[in-house]
C-alpha cells in the first residue's frame, strides 16, 4: 500500500476508542464530521468503517458531511477545520449541510447503513431530551495517522444529573499489592585510592 492507502482497521480503532474514552454509547451520536476526501476508494473505506462500528442502528439516524466540500483539504489542518466546524454544529444547533453534493457513492450501499448525506441546513434535534447532542469528528492522514474525537454539547441539568449518579455509585478499591521484598546487596567495594591515582596520572 502507498502512504496515502486509507486504513480502514485504523480508522475504526480511531473511532471505536474515542467513543470508548467518552464513555458514551454509539447509538447517542446523531452526526459525523467525517474526513471525507471524496475519493471512490477513500469514501468506501472510511463509509465501511464506520459501518462496522454504528451498524444495526436504524436508517437514516445519523447524518454524514465533510467540510472539505466547503473550503477543500487543509492537509495538517483538516481535522482542526473539521473540529471547528463541529464545534459550531454543536453551539447553534443545526446539522450542517454538504455543498456540492448531487448523488452519493454508487460502490457504498447506503441502504445497509444508518447514515446519510445532510444536504440542507436544518434544526439538530436532540435523540432524547436527557441525551445532549453529541457528535463524532474524523481525521484520517498519511500513512495511518487517524484520529477521531467526539464532541457534546454542555447542558447544566444532564451533566448535574450525570454527576450525581456517578458519585452514588461506591467506590471500587482495587485489593492492596503485598510489598515487594527486596533482600540487601552485597555492597561492592570501590578502590577509589585506584581512581585517584588514574585521574592524577592521566591528568
Amino acid at each position: 500500500k502507498g502512504i496515502t492507502a486509507p486504513n480502514p482497521e485504523g480508522q475504526r480503532l480511531a473511532v471505536q476508542r474515542a467513543i470508548e474514552d467518552a464513555d458514551i454509547a454509539r447509538e447517542t451520536i446523531s452526526f459525523i464530521e467525517a474526513h471525507g476526501t471524496s475519493t471512490a476508494v477513500g469514501d468506501v473505506a472510511e463509509v465501511n468503517s464506520l459501518k462496522s462500528i454504528f451498524g444495526g442502528l436504524p436508517r437514516n439516524s445519523i447524518g454524514l458531511t465533510s467540510v472539505k466540500s466547503q473550503i477543500g483539504h487543509l492537509k495538517s489542518a483538516a481535522g482542526v477545520a473539521g473540529v471547528v466546524k463541529a464545534a459550531m454544529a454543536v453551539k447553534e444547533k443545526v446539522l450542517p449541510p454538504q455543498i456540492n453534493f448531487e448523488k452519493p457513492n454508487h460502490y457504498i450501499k447506503w441502504e445497509e447503513t444508518p447514515f446519510y448525506v445532510i444536504t440542507e441546513p436544518k434544526e439538530w434535534n436532540r435523540i432524547a431530551p436527557d441525551i445532549p447532542r453529541r457528535c463524532s469528528v474524523s481525521a484520517f492522514g498519511f500513512g495511518g495517522t487517524n484520529f477521531n474525537v467526539v464532541l457534546e454539547e454542555f447542558d447544566r441539568d444532564i451533566y448535574d444529573a450525570w454527576k450525581r449518579s456517578k458519585d452514588s455509585k461506591p467506590e471500587i478499591i482495587p485489593e492492596s499489592v503485598p510489598e515487594m521484598q527486596v533482600e540487601p546487596q552485597e555492597e561492592i567495594p570501590v578502590d577509589m585510592e585506584g581512581i585517584r591515582s588514574y585521574l592524577e596520572k592521566e591528568g
